[in-house]
């Protein structure tokens, strides 16, 4: 119960709300806007990382930072 549920629970918001960004991304018509910035990015995953139970900044920071850099494909599947 302590942080392996706490991992799974991280995990799971944030694999769904990075794919919600590339939906997002997808439905830009422009392929040169196809990035989201990374402050945007960053500002829209933190608040809802923080949500999750036991979470804290610097394990939200790290997540939102890997999950961005590969929305941005600038990530590495192995981490």
């Amino acid at each position: 119960m302590g942080l392996g549920h706490k991992s799974i629970g991280l995990l799971v918001i944030l694999v769904s709300y990075m794919m919600s960004l590339v939906v997002m991304v997808e439905a830009i018509p422009d392929p040169d806007v196809r990035k989201i910035p990374m402050p945007y990015c960053l500002k829209k995953c933190m608040p809802i990382c923080m949500k999750i139970r036991y979470a804290d900044v610097p394990s939200c920071n790290k997540g939102c930072t890997l999950g961005c850099e590969q929305l941005q494909g600038k990530g590495s599947l192995v981490v």
